[in-house]
C-alpha cells in the first residue's frame, strides 16, 4: 500500500508540474522579413507615408489614410490584442517620411 501511495504522489507531482510548464509557454508572433515589432512598424509607417504622399493627401485625410493602412498591415501580420494595439500606435506615432 505504501508503494501505491508513493506512485500516486509521484504521478500527481508530475501532472501538476507539467501543467505549470505548459501554462508558461507563449506564442511568438513572427513578422515577414524577420523584422521585430518596432522595426516592422517603422517600415510600415514609411510605406504608408509614401503612399499618402503619392496620393497627395494632407491633414485629416492623410491621418485617416495612414491609420487605415497601419490597421490593414496589422491584419496582414495576423496581430491580435495588445501586440496589435502596440504595433498600430508605433506605426501611427510619427508621420515618417522616407
Amino acid at each position: 500500500m505504501k508503494l501505491f501511495s508513493s506512485f500516486a504522489a509521484l504521478g500527481l507531482v508530475a501532472f501538476l508540474g507539467g501543467g505549470v510548464a505548459f501554462a508558461q509557454t507563449s506564442v511568438a508572433v513572427t513578422h515577414p522579413g524577420g523584422c521585430h515589432e518596432g522595426s516592422c512598424a517603422d517600415v510600415v509607417a514609411k510605406k504608408c507615408s509614401a503612399e499618402a504622399d503619392s496620393e497627395g493627401l494632407h491633414g485629416r485625410a492623410r491621418k485617416n489614410f495612414r491609420a487605415e493602412c497601419c490597421s490593414t498591415q496589422a491584419d496582414r501580420f495576423g496581430l491580435r490584442g495588445k501586440v496589435r494595439m502596440r504595433f498600430r500606435a508605433e506605426c501611427k506615432r510619427d508621420d515618417a517620411k522616407t
